[in-house]
């Protein structure tokens, strides 16, 4: 389901089919346009969710493949019947040939909405996310199951690369910024670069900022767990539109369970729809907390545990009835759009403590998330986060 389309504003192809299909099977996707660097369309799955960054090649074979490989569309290499990409630490990653284009798939089809059965599409909009027929038509370039795709690939990748990483220390660029971060940071902003999509990173911050699909990505939330070995650590992303979180995935790096969700189609984890708890009451209740308490709050039981992605996931799959944030405007929206979705989707409610909107794209706006099974707990625990603030 992953592929390539670069942030190039112009593209012509031609995709014929019946007008009332939903033909959008995979329409990131398809064979990979000879002759375009980053390609608009490049190699999809065709069904499968495909490989993103695969094993680091020795520096022999690597520097064979910088001198000897024939230099293919998006920056990949093919040599010796294998397709390799160069990532930012200079290393080289094998990766599946679909992206050198030696396997072939259909090319890419979009949704007709009513148009002509068989269109020109003459343009591509990277600011509006849209084709443009030569019947003044707009239609979508992305669908629901590539996109979950291209964020499953990015997980995938930044898995990769801290698999290979050895020193999980801070890295002295800035305060809590760690090694793994900056890691996770590059292989996940290479796969997203790669598509031209718009990226908000924890770490990194705004890049391709006009584009129409932003993904908002903590490349590895929870990082301080992992710097000492505490297997509650996660890569959470989500795909905002104009009509706010489209699609999230977030991925526990330690297990591998994949929450995912999509905007009016429900929540998962591994696959398995969740359901949060029936949770009323906050005396009855076991919640995620993020920050301290200056006292008991009622609660039945609490857990303080580290990665705000995965707390909220944890509510959303019924895990914990509650999650409530007690420090002061902490959390960006990479923390916790990822999370919030899968709540959504599931059926938990979330809230701003103070009452403001959470959907925000700004990499300086800080928010304090609260979550529960149920709005009548959602109500007990925005009343009892309103009773301290604490200190800036």
């Amino acid at each position: 389901m992953m592929s390539k389309f670069g942030a190039m504003a112009l593209l012509a192809l031609v995709a014929c089919g019946p007008a009332h299909e939903a033909v959008a099977q995979d329409s990131l996707g398809g064979a990979i346009v000879g002759g375009v660097l980053g390609g608009v369309v490049g190699g999809a799955v065709g069904g499968g969710r495909g490989a993103a960054i695969g094993a680091i090649v020795g520096a022999g074979t690597g520097a064979a493949i910088a001198a000897q490989g024939e230099p293919r569309p998006g920056g990949y290499y093919y040599y010796q019947n294998g397709c390799y990409v160069q990532q930012p630490d200079g290393g080289w990653y094998a990766v599946s040939p679909r992206y050198c284009g030696t396997v072939q798939y259909p090319a890419p089809r979009v949704e007709y909405y009513g148009a002509p059965a068989c269109t020109q599409y003459r343009s591509y909009d990277p600011r509006s996310g849209t084709f443009i027929g030569r019947d003044g038509y707009r239609r979508p370039f992305v669908d629901d199951d590539s996109l979950l795709g291209l964020l499953d690939d990015t997980a995938e990748a930044i898995s990769g690369a801290l698999g290979d990483l050895t020193d999980w220390g801070l890295a002295g660029t800035r305060a809590g910024q760690y090694r793994s971060d900056l890691a996770a940071d590059a292989a996940g902003l290479a796969v997203l670069g790669r598509a031209g999509v718009g990226v908000l990173s924890e770490e990194s911050g705004r890049h391709r900022p006009d584009a129409a699909l932003v993904v908002v990505m903590d490349p590895l939330d929870g990082s301080t767990n992992a710097s000492r070995g505490l297997p509650w650590y996660a890569t959470s992303l989500c795909a905002v539109d104009g009509d706010g979180p489209r699609a999230a995935l977030v991925v526990n790096l330690v297990s591998g369970e994949r929450y995912a969700a999509l905007r009016g189609a429900g929540a998962t984890r591994d696959g398995i729809a969740i359901s949060p708890t029936a949770a009323r009451s906050l005396g009855e209740s076991l919640v995620g907390l993020s920050g301290h308490a200056p006292s008991y709050l009622g609660w039945r039981q609490y857990r303080a545990l580290g990665a705000a992605a995965l707390d909220l996931c944890a509510v959303a799959a019924g895990l914990l009835d509650g999650y409530l944030d007690c420090s002061r405007d902490a959390h960006g929206s990479w923390d916790y759009l990822g999370g919030m979705l899968v709540c959504q989707e599931a059926g938990a409610v979330v809230a701003d403590a103070q009452g403001r909107e959470l959907v925000v794209v700004d990499h300086e706006a800080r928010r304090t998330p609260v979550a529960a099974a149920t709005p009548a707990l959602l109500a007990e625990l925005l009343e009892a986060r309103a009773t301290f603030e604490p200190p800036a």
